[in-house]
């Protein structure tokens, strides 16, 4: 079931780790993903969710611990890293933040640390799921699922000159 992966033990999807929205499911999205350094638009079907401990009195943040666990799970269903190097800020400035930020297409883009982006890409003969994250230690992070297929437009009828002498009548 979309998005594939459940958070791991002792984590959870969604801010404070108290689960997803069903907002956070989008039937058809766009995500730039970093793939060798380069910001690379993808659009589908899209998960963005927040990653955090679902208690942290008893559980810390930890970045590495998270990272080395997706990666194995991402790994063991035929995955590959696509990204594991440093995203230049030239190229976020050559996307726009206001592509990246405002209109959220950036969202498991970690611009404090443009480092610390991991980029994941699992093919099949059916579909292609692209995971991206950047976890901040101690702190949280953010995760984005997406599975790449084209968009169903919605159908636009022409308006006919009889439709509209039939609804002036009316």
């Amino acid at each position: 079931v979309f998005p594939y992966l459940a958070a791991p033990e002792g984590y959870g999807y969604g801010n404070y780790g108290k689960g997803m929205k069903p907002s956070d499911i989008v039937d058809f999205d766009k995500e730039y993903f970093a793939v060798n350094g380069k910001l690379i638009p993808q659009e589908g079907k899209s998960c963005k969710v927040a990653i955090d401990v679902l208690n942290s009195s008893t559980t810390t943040f930890n970045k590495l611990l998270l990272e080395k666990s997706f990666e194995k799970a991402i790994l063991d269903l035929g995955g590959v890293q696509v990204n594991n190097v440093e995203v230049p800020k030239s190229e976020v400035d050559r996307i726009g933040k206001k592509e990246l930020l405002d209109n959220n297409y950036g969202f498991s883009i970690g611009f404090n640390s443009l480092a610390d982006i991991k980029t994941y890409v699992i093919r099949t003969k059916e579909k292609e799921l692209w995971i991206q994250f950047y976890f901040e230690n101690k702190e949280s992070g953010r995760i984005t699922f997406l599975e790449n297929q084209p968009m169903e437009t919605l159908e636009i009828k022409k308006i006919t000159a009889d439709q509209l002498k039939a609804d002036i009548d009316a």
